[in-house]
């Protein structure tokens, strides 16, 4: 504002337009300015700071991969270190490696890391820390054991039979488990049924299903519809896909307790599994005390031949020295035979000639127990920062196999075993 003259002559009066005015204008502009600039200003430290923490979560997550993956290695590395302990024995017999060593696979055994004197599984890895978990496959109930195809690999004609002791040792596990948890469950005729083979669709073909069972048609009804797989189980978690496994029978109750062993209720992956012996042989030196107790039910309620093993006699055999073998375990008396046809098959590792142990089969039936174990599960976590990483391998150890074909041999050599021939993947799961 500018002062000029009044009306009436008389000097003093305001007048508008004058500096006053623009000065104010200026200053509304310029806070406009400064309240635009700190919008940019804080967008641009939000940004910056939103794309640090990306790379900063990018590159704890590749830290815990990598020791989640070293965790891996470090099983893997266990298990070798037991196969050449083993064949370094120079002990012969049944179940031998190239060597003409005779393997053992028990709890006492350097991979074996959930003994209360094992050495710590947990170990620091660059900016990460790693830790590892193996657990023997060949010492849970095999659920694809349930059916015996007869017949070469990639055949079209391969005969599917029920093998009538796994499905009662499975029938005998799911009974105990469901009363403990107070649930329905017997899903075994579902199971069959899931794995059995092709379903011709054909409603005369019913009364030829397991009496509990379900095929494409039961499937098909549900509210989200799927249809039976018809083949043998990918991973254990399949279970939950087939009638009359619920969440509750499959992860069980850490509150209840075995009344004998003290154990909290696991869940089925830690009795079970898909990538043991094809005819669902058990590894006496690992095996839980709820398969031993399945197993040897199984074998009294068909007329096993012989008297029967007390689980509870078995463990503190076991304790004192690990099975060394099947004539070991049948000299005891704690072996376990599945009588008539439920040893029928040929199992294909014997066929291929892979160093099974020998002394399985009797004129009476299969011998259920061995001593020696070629599946494991690796569990492998990986932690930096605040991401964790876990990644689960199975992996089948081999014992025999010392070249390639053709004669050529490679790898590191792990007393005549080719390193890089010593383990396959028989399946990888990383879980973020």
């Amino acid at each position: 504002m500018r002062r000029g003259k009044s009306p009436d002559g008389r000097w003093g009066g305001a007048v508008p337009g004058g500096r006053e005015g623009r000065e104010g204008v200026a200053l509304l502009v310029a806070l406009l300015f400064i309240v635009l600039l700190s919008a940019l200003v804080v967008e641009f430290c939000y940004e910056t700071s939103v794309d640090a923490s990306i790379v900063e979560s990018g590159d704890t997550e590749f830290d815990a991969y990598v020791a989640a993956r070293s965790a891996v290695a470090m099983g893997m590395s266990l298990l070798a270190a037991d196969l050449n302990e083993s064949a370094g024995s120079g002990a012969g017999g049944a179940g031998q490696g190239s060597s003409g060593a005779s393997q053992v696979d028990s709890e006492q055994d350097v991979w074996f890391t959930r003994r209360a004197d094992a050495p710590l599984a947990y170990q620091e890895i660059n900016d990460g820390v790693m830790s590892w978990d193996v657990a023997d496959e060949s010492g849970k109930l095999n659920v694809n054991a349930l059916i015996v195809r007869r017949g070469g690999e990639g055949q079209g004609d391969q005969e599917a039979n029920q093998n009538v002791f796994m499905a009662e040792a499975l029938r005998v596990f799911f009974e105990a488990r469901a009363s403990a948890l107070g649930v329905e469950g017997d899903p075994v005729d579902a199971i069959l049924d899931w794995i059995d083979g092709p379903d011709s669709g054909d409603p005369d073909d019913a009364p030829q299903r397991s009496g509990n069972g379900a095929e494409s048609d039961y499937y098909g009804s549900l509210e989200t519809p799927y249809g039976c797989k018809n083949a043998p189980l990918s991973s254990i978690e399949e279970l939950l896909l087939v009638r009359g496994v619920s969440p509750a029978l499959y992860f069980g109750d850490p509150d209840v307790k075995d009344s004998r062993s003290g154990e909290a209720m696991l869940p089925l992956s830690e009795y079970l599994t898909v990538h043991g012996d094809s005819r669902g042989r058990v590894n006496i030196n690992t095996a839980r005390l709820e398969v031993l107790d399945a197993m040897a039910e199984a074998a009294r309620r068909l007329g096993a031949p012989g008297a029967v093993p007390s689980p509870e006699a078995i463990l503190t055999l076991r304790e004192r020295q690990p099975f060394q073998g099947v004539s070991d375990i049948t000299s005891q008396n704690m072996m376990i035979v599945a009588p008539g046809a439920a040893g029928a098959d040929v199992d294909g590792d014997v066929a291929r000639g892979r160093g099974v142990e020998a002394g399985g089969q009797t004129a009476q039936g299969t011998k259920m127990f061995v001593a020696a174990s070629k599946t494991f599960r690796i569990q492998g976590d990986g932690y930096a920062g605040n991401t964790q990483v876990r990644i689960e391998a199975f992996v089948r150890r081999n014992s025999g196999e010392a070249q390639e074909a053709g004669g050529r041999s490679r790898g590191v050599s792990i007393q005549g075993v080719q390193q890089e021939q010593v383990f396959r993947i028989l399946d990888w799961r990383v879980i973020r």
